[in-house]
């Protein structure tokens, strides 16, 4: 999910505060399952195989 979320697939709808830390998860910290995905970045980077 890290590597999704530094990729721009997994982007965050909003600015949640307080959230992430100290830890290795910093990119992907503020993005919840209902914010979704962005679907040009999935396309763009796995079009030729959907």
């Amino acid at each position: 999910m890290e590597i999704l979320a530094t990729a721009g697939i997994l982007v965050p709808s909003k600015v949640r505060p307080g959230r992430g830390g100290k830890n290795d998860f910093f990119a992907i910290a503020e993005w919840r399952g209902e914010d979704g995905y962005s679907e040009q970045a999935v396309h763009e980077y796995f079009g030729p195989w959907l």
